[in-house]
């Protein structure tokens, strides 16, 4: 093996088959741990998307601007769909075709590089390089990500583009244009190739400058984009993206920008003073290649790098990912494989150096695949301790009846709606999920059979099972108002009757009706026919994670009461619970007005309950 690699290196015509070869199995090898990595927050969303919606619903869905919140990306959801269609809940299926897409990207970079070098040798570097590189490698693990579906469009376009160039005709470049169409409807940051395939013409291929000509190439590139911006323009005004991840331009911009290039520089590690080190190292020999030998490829490559990073830089700190360098890190590996090449040219006479280049390229593969192999086992426990919630809870239920719904109460700003497509591809669209963090009313009623959860310290999921027929009232008329701009306008309780040793759970509907100046603690009492407090709950809203303070103007708020029976409270079944909020400073409570706006009371009460063995 190693012979032959060796005679591969200094005889690649001969062993150009090899290279081929080589490059599969090092993707397949390298990624074949990630095929057992399971599914991953956003991917249990989209299939359950996929799932619950009829086939003219999701492609509307998808393909129409109007219902996008995030992102344009119909032709991802397209093939998702038919992905969807082929294995459901065969979660390998999926992983097997995010490969197959990143072998594919291999195989064009192997082709783009080839033709324009004329080097065999030097794309198979190159591919077998990118196609190991750790740094972006969640891409690839993480099915959802869309860069190894985009990616492929976007370097096809690129091959396509080159073709053209060199070949010459007059339809010819009609393929990089439907290329390009279905980059777009991919992913958005396809915007920036038409300036790539520019340095392409210009740059890489030298072509003569012709104006009329130019023009006549990239008109079509920009009677696609206007549109296309118009409709990206229109989603990212609303969407969440530009208002949820503070995306912007600000000094940010420059920092995630260093912190890129660094990665790019030394893949093998993120964020370290090796990455630094070696961004400094790329600089200098980009200037001394740049200006010594008077070629403008490694500057190519930079800028390269830089028109697909740009799209992303503007993201916040806290919302920097390496799998957004799956496209630049091709500057990366073509940059290492001419390093490589030149080793090679250099040393051609030397005996030794076709031995010495195999175990360099080997210890590379080798190195690049351990660390995709820690971020597979990674990614694998993340996606465990997801299912640690839905687990605890299938194992109880292995079936669940028609209907049936699941509703999840959790601290202000937890994300757990993914768990709701764990449910969905376990037992089917019978079954129903939501979290308190949503901003309506529970309904818990409104379904055959109802569970609320809640979680205790370790984490453990504690079922309360509803009570259809559980009816109580209130003391005063709902709504009730207070006098800070506070509003209850609705409740829910799971069941009136509770055991000894169990937990009342209440929800409580609250509603902002304009900015609230203090933080008040509610109050719950569950007192007995005489008077007696038999258990209380004070904190403050949704388990202390979300004070009155922070309540925006008109916000409707699910806060829990979670009330644990004393084993040794008295059975009777004429239990009421006082409720009331007050400012924890002052121990002021907060007055409910009548009619005319004067505080009539600081209570107010639900009732009936029971106390059962």
């Amino acid at each position: 093996m190693s012979s032959c690699l060796a005679g591969w290196l200094t005889n690649p015509k001969r062993f150009w088959i090899i290279g081929i070869v080589m490059l599969a199995s090092a993707v397949f090898i390298t990624y074949f741990p990630s095929l057992s990595a399971g599914l991953y927050r956003d991917d249990w969303q989209y299939l359950e998307r996929m799932g619950r919606k009829s086939l003219f619903d999701y492609l509307s869905s998808v393909w129409d601007p109007r219902a996008q919140a995030a992102w344009y990306r119909p032709a991802q959801g397209t093939f998702g769909l038919i992905e969807y269609t082929l294995f459901h809940s065969n979660f390998v299926g999926y992983h097997v075709v995010q490969v197959a897409l990143h072998l594919i990207n291999g195989f064009l970079l192997f082709a783009i590089i080839q033709r324009v070098s004329r080097n065999w040798r030097l794309g198979i570097l190159s591919a077998i390089v990118y196609a190991e590189l750790p740094a972006y490698s969640l891409s690839v693990i993480w099915f959802t990500v869309a860069d190894p579906f985009s990616g492929m469009f976007y370097l096809a376009a690129v091959l396509f583009w080159i073709i053209y160039l060199q070949n010459g005709s007059r339809f010819a470049p009609l393929p990089t244009y439907v290329a390009f169409i279905l980059l777009l409807l991919s992913k958005e940051t396809g915007i920036t190739l038409p300036v790539v395939l520019v340095l392409v013409d210009l740059w890489l291929l030298r072509a003569k400058f012709d104006l009329k000509e130019f023009a006549r190439r990239y008109i079509p590139f920009g009677i696609v984009l206007l549109p296309y911006l118009f409709v990206q323009w229109s989603i990212q005004a609303r969407g969440w993206y530009t208002h949820g991840t503070g995306y912007g331009l600000g000094p940010h911009v420059i920092t995630n920008l260093i912190r890129y290039f660094g990665i790019l520089a030394f893949p093998w590690a993120e964020d370290t003073l090796l990455n630094r080190i070696a961004l400094v190292i790329a600089l200098l020999l980009l200037i001394w290649v740049t200006i010594s030998k008077r070629t403008w490829l490694l500057v190519f490559l930079g800028l390269f790098a830089l028109f697909n990073i740009a799209p992303v830089i503007g993201f916040t700190a806290n919302y920097f990912q390496t799998r957004f360098l799956y496209l630049p890190a091709v500057a990366t590996a073509v940059a290492f494989a001419l390093l490589f090449e030149r080793g090679l040219t250099w040393f051609a006479r030397r005996k030794w150096y076709g031995g010495f280049a195999s175990i360099v390229l080997g210890g590379l593969v080798v190195a690049s695949g351990l660390g995709v192999g820690e971020a597979s086992a990674s990614f694998a426990e993340m996606s465990r301790k997801e299912r640690v919630v839905f687990r605890d809870i299938s194992l109880r239920h292995p079936t669940f009846p028609p209907d049936t719904f699941l509703y999840f109460i959790v601290p202000h700003g937890f994300y757990m709606e993914y768990v709701s497509g764990m449910f969905f591809l376990r037992y089917g669209s019978g079954v129903n999920m939501r979290i308190s963090n949503e901003g309506r009313p529970a309904g818990l009623r409104d379904h055959n059979q109802s569970y609320v959860y809640y979680f205790d310290n370790t984490g453990r999921p504690i079922e309360a099972a509803v009570d259809k027929n559980a009816r109580t009232q209130t003391s005063l008329a709902l709504p009730i108002s207070f006098v800070e701009p506070l509003r209850l306008e609705g409740y829910e309780v799971t069941r009136t009757q509770v055991k000894r040793g169990e937990s009342l759970v209440l929800l409580l509907y609250w509603r902002a009706q304009h900015r609230i100046a203090k933080d008040y603690t509610l109050f719950a009492h569950l007192v007995d026919q005489h008077g007696e407090i038999v258990a209380g709950y004070d904190s403050q809203p949704k388990q202390a994670s979300f004070p009155t303070s922070l309540w925006q103007p008109n916000e409707f708020v699910v806060d829990s009461i979670i009330m644990p029976i004393p084993s040794d409270a008295p059975i009777d079944t004429n239990y009421r619970l006082e409720l009331g909020l007050y400012a924890l400073a002052t121990m002021e409570r907060l007055g409910i007005p009548d009619s005319t706006g004067r505080a009539i009371t600081d209570t107010f009460v639900i009732e009936p309950f029971s106390v059962e063995e």
